[in-house]
């Protein structure tokens, strides 16, 4: 929706007056629209306002659209925000809800749940409530590097690999989380699933430049060798430009 983009880009700007008239324009005018409204919501995670995640689910239930979208946006942006006991109460909200069902919604509304009672330091709650989500075989690639990325800010690297390990299990093909997993292995040194791993990364199209040479000085043992010469070649073949998973 073109017409939506200068509101959009506005909010963003830090011009708070600006920015609340170029809101008051978007709802007038965009209100009715559940396309336009999930956008805004997207906007508001992205740029971590709950408010407006919550204005704009205030409207999508005043105008009778469903709610699962516009629930998991307000979750995720209170998660942005870093406001984890609202995030909490937020999904747990949701997942009382009849019209979220038990299906994907619900399932993510869980995962995003289980990284609110991370934020909350409660842990072993939270693993649980993790276990449940991850096996519960609904997680998407897409979804999965938004809670790992939320994991590792918390400082729960393992968790945050749990989650990318199951996406890459569920969809092996999958360039994004295949490559933050690699990312993270490298860095945290968990050098066994890394070897694992690492043939398979090898035979992306475009394996990430950033991520080939971080793994590089991991390789350092003897019988790397091969893998290590692998690496190499792959970073000859290489061009400057960086991946579309480099901005993780």
């Amino acid at each position: 929706l073109r017409e939506t983009t200068p509101a959009l880009f506005v909010c963003g700007a830090g011009d708070k007056p600006a920015e609340q008239r170029e809101l008051t324009a978007f709802f007038d005018t965009f209100g009715s629209d559940p396309k336009a409204l999930m956008q805004l919501a997207a906007f508001a995670v992205d740029t971590a306002q709950p408010a407006l995640a919550q204005r704009a689910h205030e409207l999508a239930r005043e105008q009778g659209f469903p709610l699962a979208a516009f629930e998991l946006a307000r979750v995720k942006a209170a998660l942005a925000a870093q406001d984890y006991r609202s995030a909490r109460q937020l999904a747990e909200t949701g997942l009382s809800r009849s019209q979220i069902g038990t299906g994907y919604h619900a399932s993510l509304l869980d995962g995003l749940r289980a990284v609110a009672l991370f934020g909350l330091g409660d842990a072993s709650i939270a693993r649980d409530t993790l276990g449940t989500f991850l096996n519960g075989a609904r997680l998407r690639p897409a979804d999965a590097l938004p809670l790992a990325k939320q994991l590792q800010v918390l400082d729960f690297p393992g968790e945050a690999r749990r989650i990318l390990d199951r996406a890459c299990t569920l969809d092996p093909l999958n360039q994004a989380a295949l490559t933050e997993l690699i990312r993270l292995d490298a860095r945290s040194g968990h050098r066994a699933a890394l070897l694992e791993n690492l043939p398979k990364f090898l035979r992306l199209e475009k394996p990430s430049r950033r991520v080939l040479e971080a793994v590089l000085p991991r390789l350092d043992q003897p019988a790397d060798a091969p893998l290590r010469e692998h690496v190499r070649a792959a970073l000859v073949r290489s061009s400057a430009l960086p991946a579309p998973s480099e901005r993780f």
